[in-house]
């Protein structure tokens, strides 16, 4: 044990005690963030405040805006879809059979996927979850009607609620396990009963049995909204400086001071000054004079024109640097939240795969959360249906219907940035194996791989062949073809 005195002050220096301190008593002023015994503890009477305080930024403070746009743009798009590979080996199956009944399940689904609008609520639940926190969905089922599927915001949840075994408005047991959640109305619902998905809680969990959802910016609260402040001021100065262009000196202030309160009298009155304002404004609209915007220069007054000095010289570099500090915070390369890239293709691509990183572990999230329990659902509804055969489905356990569902949900990418180097560079991955000819076009086009061979084909054909006999030859030899296809589906 070492005694140091400082300024009077007996300070006691023991090597077992370090708190992270350089200097003894540094952060003594220090106000930590009490945790608690798990990550939900330090929300606890906070979170819906934490929750509207993000989502009020998301709505009013742009780099809030771009941050969540940005990951939602590049993680879910348009939507998601699903590419089937069920697990023939595991199933019993013949690859052959395995191909037609992936084509026939996959088509199916996006024709489900369409008709209840999912690819668009795929998007409204995860940006909603980024900027708020959560999502719930439900899933409805109803005499006589198909399956629906409905997202709400988070605060579906009853946060305020916290109880024996009810944390934020989440019912879970003693290893903080999900079961289901209460909502403002004090109804509860279960994330899953009698084997089927009733509902979904959808959130980025970034913390051991963490029950909420923490918003892409919470940890930016505070200094997005002085920096919100800042622009607030930083325009009304401007707008000021813009609005007076001029002032005058007088060698007698006082009696100004008289004239204009004379003038503001005849304003109130309903004087000269109010009647010619009032019939300027009146022209169609065509201007406006914002109220005290009177000018008063004597003759022989001295004018004095107002540098306009608002922003100030050092406020680029400033809102670069704030810039910098909140993609940080909302993990997302400033690059990617302006959309401003450097020159240098290395810097360009290196900002980009940074991101993507982050890009691809959310998606995976939300597959894994959202995504799957979704696809299980439609696809028990086209079994019922009669619509795909799916023995041992329902009744086989999980990992039969995980062999079944097995597959890949394609989203957007990147883009090219060097369209004939990434081609090349995208040949080489399918000629190596490294990746598939269809999920290479899907991510150059968009487009369906077995969907446009056939059409491809023929066009290949045609371009080869020259007289127009041939050509006619060539359809007819396509669409005999297209016939017995036609013909072999029936059959099977």
């Amino acid at each position: 044990m070492i005694n140091l005195i400082i300024n009077g002050k007996t300070l006691r220096l023991s090597g077992s005690t370090y708190s992270g301190e350089k200097v003894p008593g540094d952060l003594a002023e220090w106000s930590r963030l009490l945790v608690g015994n798990s990550p939900n503890d330090f929300l606890y009477d906070t979170y819906d405040e934490v929750s509207q305080a993000c989502l009020t930024l998301y709505h009013t403070f742009g780099p809030a805006a771009a941050a969540v746009n940005k990951h939602t743009d590049y993680c879910i798009g348009d939507g998601l879809y699903f590419r089937s590979q069920p697990d023939y080996n595991l199933l019993g199956w013949t690859k052959e059979y395995a191909r037609d009944w992936a084509r026939r399940f996959q088509k199916l689904l996006s024709y489900k996927m369409y008709a209840t609008n999912l690819y668009q609520k795929q998007n409204a639940a995860f940006r909603w979850a980024l900027a708020a926190g959560d999502t719930v969905t439900y899933f409805i089922r109803e005499k006589d009607k198909p399956l629906d599927i409905v997202e709400f915001p988070g605060t579906e949840i009853d946060g305020s609620l916290n109880d024996e075994g009810v944390t934020l408005g989440i019912k879970h047991d003693q290893f903080y396990r999900r079961q289901g959640f209460y909502n403002p109305d004090g109804i509860y619902t279960a994330f899953t009963l009698d084997g089927r998905q009733q509902a979904v809680q959808f959130y980025t969990k970034k913390s051991p049995r963490q029950l909420r959802g923490w918003p892409l910016i919470y940890s930016q609260i505070a200094t997005a909204k002085n920096d919100d402040r800042f622009e607030d001021a930083t325009i009304a100065a401007a707008i000021l400086e813009a609005m007076i262009a001029i002032v005058t000196e007088t060698e007698n202030p006082a009696d100004t001071r008289d004239q204009i309160a004379q003038q503001a009298a005849k304003m109130r009155r309903g004087g000269p000054i109010k009647k010619a304002l009032e019939a300027f404004s009146s022209m169609g609209n065509a201007a406006k004079m914002g109220t005290g915007n009177v000018l008063n220069i004597n003759t022989g007054g001295k004018v004095t024109a107002l540098d306009k000095k608002t922003p100030s010289g050092t406020y680029p570099a400033f809102k670069e640097w704030r810039l910098k500090q909140f993609g940080m915070g909302a993990n997302t390369p400033p690059e990617v939240l302006r959309s401003e890239y450097s020159t240098s293709y290395t810097a360009h691509r290196g900002a980009l795969n940074d991101f993507w990183k982050t890009v691809l572990w959310e998606r995976e999230e939300f597959i894994r959360v959202w995504v799957n329990p979704v696809v299980r659902e439609l696809a028990i509804e086209l079994m019922l249906e009669g619509a795909i055969e799916a023995p041992g489905f329902i009744t086989g356990g999980s990992m039969i219907q995980q062999a079944y569902l097995k597959g890949i949900h394609l989203g957007p990418v990147p883009g090219t940035i060097n369209p004939l180097q990434e081609i090349n560079a995208k040949e080489k991955s399918v000629k190596n194996m490294f990746s598939l000819r269809g999920d290479e076009m899907f991510n150059i086009s968009g487009s369906d791989y077995e969907d446009i061979l056939a059409e491809w084909q023929l066009q290949e054909q045609l371009f080869r062949q020259g007289g127009e006999t041939e050509k006619e030859a060539a359809i007819a030899e396509q669409d005999e073809r297209n016939v017995e296809q036609e013909k072999e589906k029936k059959n099977d």
